[in-house]
């Protein structure tokens, strides 16, 4: 049992970000309130940015059938913020000490997800941590990511950051989570991108020498598709990234071939 005692990290802010895909939460919100905390205060925040047809009633209803009214604030922004906004938003509004998203159609892979979190934090006296999540669709589940073979990156920040500069992110914001003296240290992502939040903020914190820690275990069912989807990229989306890979070939471990072959 992980007791309170051990750290400062007393509690957790879940933060679900919904934009049209509202009628998928009641999976995730369920996963949440299985979750064994052990001690730790839970605070669920569950943002739409302005959905046409946002059913409060219905998600009111999700929350007290799976007895999390207590904890969850459901917030509606009344304009649409875009990704990074609504979650830099959410973050600020947020008491929790570790700061875990959860997208509203994904799902925590175990009861313990949480708490083994926040023990890894105190473990490695990390600031950012990331887990492996595992790609399902209806047809099934597929291999976890990152890959096992690119897992050996994380060994050293300079390494990870030239393989994500170079090559192209290997993080998914989906299953990676932050205590907040992190923001405090380096800020928060960086608005003048609008869906891209993880990706260009991973490159400047790397690029800073911060660490970020892999945690070796299953954190997340991770649906396939969405607006990160391959087959049909948004493009404020592909706009977000152009702008990111302009920024990595900023960076001194980019050197002019790869700046060539990636960037040019």
């Amino acid at each position: 049992m992980f007791s309170k005692s051990e750290s400062k990290i007393n509690s957790v802010s879940i933060i679900v970000l919904t934009y049209r895909n509202w009628k998928l939460l009641e999976s995730a919100i369920s996963s949440v309130s299985k979750q064994m905390l052990n001690g730790i205060n839970l605070e669920l925040l569950i943002v739409d940015d302005s959905t046409l047809g946002f059913d409060y009633g219905y998600v009111l209803d999700l929350i007290k059938k799976y007895n999390l009214y207590k904890y969850t604030n459901i917030i509606i922004n009344q304009t649409n913020l875009g990704t990074v906004k609504s979650f830099n938003n959410a973050i600020k509004l947020s008491k929790g000490d570790i700061i875990i998203p959860l997208a509203a159609d994904d799902i925590f892979y175990d009861d313990l997800v949480v708490s083994d979190i926040v023990k890894c934090f105190v473990k490695n006296k990390a600031l950012i941590i990331t887990g492996l999540r595992v790609p399902f669709d209806k047809n099934g589940r597929y291999s976890a990511l990152p890959k096992y073979a690119d897992r050996k990156f994380f060994i050293s920040k300079d390494k990870l950051l030239k393989r994500i500069a170079c090559k192209g992110n290997l993080i998914s914001g989906a299953s990676t989570y932050y205590h907040r003296e992190l923001f405090n240290k380096y800020g928060y992502f960086s608005e003048s991108y609008r869906l891209l939040e993880d990706y260009p903020y991973y490159l400047h914190i790397l690029s800073k020498g911060q660490d970020i820690i892999l945690m070796d275990r299953f954190v997340i069912l991770y649906r396939l598709g969405g607006v990160s989807s391959e087959s049909s990229i948004n493009p404020i989306l592909k706009s977000d990234f152009v702008l990111s890979y302009k920024f990595a070939a900023t960076l001194k471990c980019v050197n002019f071939f790869s700046k060539k072959k990636n960037f040019i």
